[in-house]
């Protein structure tokens, strides 16, 4: 049976947020230079009480491809062929020299033992700058199958080499505007996330929370999150929202409004009488409008005509973040 790591998400900014999650990068023998490569993404609510999660299985698989796309930053690689794999297997892979453009092929099981707790990849003969000239580009992958696809690391391979890859099971949790399968810096991605690491942040049953704070900052606990952290979580996002409240001040006729030495003088008075409202006016030729992000719209007409009597008065509100 497949063991499943869950890890649960929890949104505190006031935004919705698009998490991420990404594979960290294993030991990898030849040094190839690797891109971090997900489509493993849920979109989350600000505020949300719901239980969101990425439910990730232990399943490793590796890909391969050919295709017009260069393996590069920011580019989209999707491979041809995938296989699911146990530790300590090697698999053969036949890449080709070009024409006709071809992708790679993979054996339907593997072909050989790889050493101890890990999984070999071992490429064939063939010709990488003759299929560049032809814009013809290898791939090659590694990392954990999820419900959503794919989330590990892809690199350009060289040919006739073996690839020896040791697991780390990090698991990289993170916001932003990535795209699925489009190629990521890994150092990027690490240094603007929150890390999962197996075993030591989840529980017994393999669970874990991850928390996005309004700051913009990440915490790790193990276990599932409890039902007054989600609710906590809903009343800061209510928090966050900002209520203004507007009072226009007018005569029965046109320019009846407050002058220009008593709309500012009406001001202090409210502020003097109410210290912490910050009333703010802005006055037009024929009004002048108070506003505050402290008090009510009643509370602020009362105040209001304390100062400035015998007017007229309108009052509304306003939400906003």
């Amino acid at each position: 049976m497949v063991t499943e790591y869950t890890i649960y998400l929890v949104n505190r900014s006031n935004k919705p947020q698009l998490f991420w999650a990404f594979l960290s990068k294993p030991e990898i023998t030849n040094s190839p230079t690797v891109f971090a490569n997900s489509n493993t993404n849920l979109r989350i609510p600000g505020g949300s009480q719901d239980l969101n999660s990425f439910t990730i299985p232990i399943q490793y698989v590796i890909a391969v491809g050919g295709s017009n796309n260069a393996v590069k930053l920011e580019t989209r690689i999707e491979s041809n062929s995938t296989r699911n794999t146990d530790l300590n297997k090697l698999w053969a892979i036949d890449y080709t020299t070009v024409p006709p453009n071809q992708g790679p092929i993979v054996p339907a099981a593997a072909t050989g033992e790889s050493t101890a707790e890990t999984i070999a990849m071992q490429t064939s003969a063939f010709d990488p700058v003759e299929n560049a000239s032809k814009n013809w580009f290898e791939s090659m992958s590694f990392g954990l199958k999820t419900a959503q696809g794919f989330m590990g690391v892809t690199w350009v391979p060289a040919p006739s080499l073996t690839y020896t890859i040791r697991p780390k099971l990090t698991f990289y949790i993170t916001v932003g505007d990535y795209s699925a399968n489009s190629l990521a810096e890994i150092t990027t991605v690490s240094n603007r996330s929150a890390a999962c690491n197996v075993p030591s942040s989840f529980d017994v049953s393999k669970q874990c929370t991850v928390t996005y704070s309004r700051q913009g900052t990440w915490s790790v606990e193990p276990g599932k999150p409890d039902s007054q952290l989600l609710m906590r979580t809903r009343e800061l996002m209510i928090q966050s929202v900002v209520t203004t409240a507007y009072c226009k001040v007018y005569g029965s006729k046109l320019d009846e409004g407050p002058g220009p030495f008593a709309a500012p003088l009406a001001e202090d008075t409210i502020n003097d009488n109410n210290p912490t409202w910050n009333v703010t006016h802005e006055r037009t030729k024929d009004s002048t409008i108070y506003s505050t992000t402290v008090a009510r719209k009643d509370p602020l007409r009362d105040a209001v005509e304390r100062a400035l009597p015998n007017y007229n008065y309108d009052v509304w509100e306003t939400r906003g973040r």
